[in-house]
């Protein structure tokens, strides 16, 4: 009985079920906290379950795994791989962490200097703009690491990642399946953060069952040219969802689009919840910071405690 459902971000290699546990002691320190507020029903571990993705990109290039690319600058022909890029860096710039936002504004300062050249018809050919947005992307200290190799190649995982799913039709239902596999008649609330709100969005549209409460965590939903022009269905509040609620850090710059009200139509006048927070994690896209807020917290025991909808 999986009453709360986990769906994970980018850059996960250890099995569901670990991955389930940890989330669930961080989702229970929130819950505890709300204890102190008021009564609220226990969560145990055999009701939580995590919708594990990760396991369908790896081996890349074999068959079952999208082709990855190698290199940052591979992908400077990619419109989708340097709107992305291009967010993260703008997003960084407005950050209200000024160490990060004092690195970022030079190299919005390069992006916006390379875009009136290239206006100006002083362009070097149709990568060489995205080379230059991928260069200065694999600058950007948005990784736990100060390493610069390391922040490359967290850079460049998340970009394989998100352009993958959106590339491969198959990878995209492999995916989404594996949330349709693990939600039941009993699920209350669906969790999910990063890359994996995007997979839980879509399959919330196809699914069979009613859930009363979403929570997308350092969702990069809102960002229309990278991810919400290309999610199926177009960008609409998931029928069978009864409420939405979205959280996010506002130095997470994997979010790129903080809020999501209003960019999600409802039919039934529905709308997204936004809840800005300090993840207070050293790294404002971590979900375990996250999961320990009373933003989540809350919302959780309300619908936990409550009677089901019809």
């Amino acid at each position: 009985m999986s009453r709360v459902v986990f769906v994970h971000g980018i850059g996960q290699k250890r099995p569901p079920d670990e991955l389930a546990t940890s989330w669930w002691e961080a989702l229970r320190d929130g819950l505890d906290e709300q204890a102190a507020v008021g009564p609220i029903t226990p969560l145990s571990r055999d009701e939580v379950a995590m919708a594990g993705w990760a396991h369908h990109y790896r081996g890349s290039g074999a068959q079952g795994g999208p082709a990855m690319v190698g290199d940052l600058e591979d992908l400077a022909d990619d419109p989708y791989a340097v709107a992305l890029a291009e967010a993260w860096i703008r997003t960084a710039a407005s950050s209200g962490d000024p160490e990060l936002r004092a690195f970022a504004e030079p190299l919005v300062t390069e992006i916006d200097d390379a875009r009136a050249a290239e206006a100006g018809g002083d362009a070097q050919g149709i990568g060489a703009i995205g080379r230059r947005i991928l260069k200065l992307l694999a600058r950007l200290p948005i990784a736990r690491s100060e390493n610069p190799a390391v922040i490359r190649a967290a850079r460049l995982g998340s970009l394989n990642e998100v352009l993958g799913y959106f590339a491969d039709p198959d990878l995209r239902e492999r995916c989404k399946q594996e949330v349709h596999d693990t939600i039941t008649g009993d699920t209350r609330v669906v969790i999910s953060h990063s890359m994996g709100t995007v997979i839980a969005y879509e399959a919330l549209h196809e699914s069979v069952h009613r859930i009363p409460l979403l929570i997308t965590l350092g969702s990069p939903l809102g960002l229309e040219v990278a991810v919400r022009g290309r999610l199926l269905p177009d960008a609409s509040f998931p029928p069978k969802v009864d409420a939405w609620v979205n959280v996010a850090d506002d130095d997470d710059v994997i979010s790129g689009q903080l809020a999501l009200s209003g960019l999600f139509p409802s039919t039934a006048g529905l709308d997204v919840h936004d809840r800005l927070i300090d993840n207070a994690n050293t790294w404002a896209h971590g979900i375990a910071g996250y999961l320990r807020n009373l933003a989540v917290a809350q919302p959780v025991a309300h619908v936990l405690g409550a009677t089901r909808p019809a």
